[in-house]
């Protein structure tokens, strides 16, 4: 069986059933990823939080050099984090969290990459969490 897609696929599903097999071959990075959720409020007023996790196979890295316009004041490069990952039941948030390599990252950004319609994968940016 060939693995090329037919002339008949849309080139979004072939974008990210590629970009699939290019996190399966970067090592499977294993990443819990806790999303969050609100229960309410508590007896001050303010809404209580929750997350609720999962264990995803994702791409992670450093924060580059040519990213450092996204570093918040009071922060370094180091406590940033990119992560990349296509996950249908996952739609992130700002404010979602993720653990790589025995750190957690808050997410301050959620950019969908799209083709046409299909969302070939999603790029986080994540702040470390307790600096």
């Amino acid at each position: 069986m060939s693995s090329i897609p037919s002339e008949f696929s849309p080139m979004g599903t072939t974008m990210k059933n590629a970009f699939a097999k290019i996190i399966d071959f970067s090592g499977d990075t294993t990443v819990s990823y806790d999303m969050r959720g609100s229960s309410g409020v508590n007896e001050y007023g303010e809404t209580t939080t929750f997350y609720s996790s999962t264990t995803i196979t994702a791409y992670v890295r450093p924060l580059g050099d040519k990213e450092v316009d996204f570093i918040e004041p009071g922060f370094l490069r180091q406590h940033y984090a990119k992560l990349y990952m296509t996950h249908d039941d996952i739609t992130p948030a700002t404010l979602d969290r993720f653990t790589w390599s025995s750190i957690t990252f808050e997410v301050r950004s959620a950019i969908p990459v799209k083709w046409d319609d299909t969302t070939v994968r999603w790029e986080l940016l994540g702040r470390r969490v307790g600096v």
